[in-house]
């Protein structure tokens, strides 16, 4: 989970003053109450709006691992470097800025709105609801596993058909280098030899071109 710890750096003068009070609890914050639109559905538009700007996905990828309130202004700044491909270290002031100022004029509000999060605009503080996860589960859907079942018998049957096919493509072609060195000379004649080796291949061929016609009972 991540901590509220405060940045380095003077708050810039679009920043609003933050307190630094200690053992922040959603109590003690005026601004943000308990409210009961946690159970009332979520519109899929508004989904769609939360998740087609980059700036609020990586809101979410933020309060993904967070249960706890946190300061607007880490937010932020881990934001803004994540957007300009740089550590929180050697991020530019004006770059934190342009970030800090969007969160705090736009998009927390909207999360806000939708009851997503709680936010205390006057003192910069950010504390996820649990609706927030019927948006974060678009952002990190979980694979399917509807399908599996019959892919992995697909598969199967698949490796069981490939197995023979090189099995007995193997036998013919020791047979083959059999026959050339003289191996087989006293029991079978060049041609016998052919002649084995090429009802081999034919069967082979016949096998896997049946399977591909007619699926196995694994594969229905």
């Amino acid at each position: 989970m991540k901590a509220a710890s405060k940045s380095d750096g003077e708050p810039t003068p679009s920043e609003p003053d933050q307190e630094t009070d200690d053992d922040v609890s959603v109590d003690s914050l005026p601004g943000i109450e308990d409210a009961g639109s946690d159970t009332e559905p979520l519109e899929l538009d508004d989904v769609f709006h939360v998740l087609q700007n980059e700036r609020r996905r990586n809101v979410l990828r933020y309060l993904d691992d967070v249960d706890d309130v946190i300061e607007m202004r880490d937010m932020a700044v881990q934001i803004a470097a994540w957007e300009n491909d740089t550590t929180v270290q050697r991020l530019h002031s004006d770059q934190r800025q342009r970030v800090y100022i969007a969160l705090y004029q736009s998009h927390l509000p909207k999360l806000d709105d939708l009851g997503l999060i709680d936010y205390n605009k006057p003192r910069g503080y950010v504390e996820p609801r649990p609706r927030l996860d019927r948006v974060q589960r678009y952002l990190n859907p979980e694979p399917s596993t509807e399908s599996a079942p019959a892919a992995t018998a697909a598969t199967s049957a698949e490796n069981e058909r490939r197995e023979t096919f090189l099995k007995t493509a193997g036998g013919a072609g020791l047979l083959v280098a059999a026959g050339w060195a003289g191996l087989l000379t006293p029991l079978l004649s060049g041609l016998s030899v052919a002649t084995v080796v090429l009802a081999i291949f034919v069967g082979t061929v016949a096998y896997a071109y049946r399977s591909e016609l007619v699926p196995s009972s694994a594969e229905n």
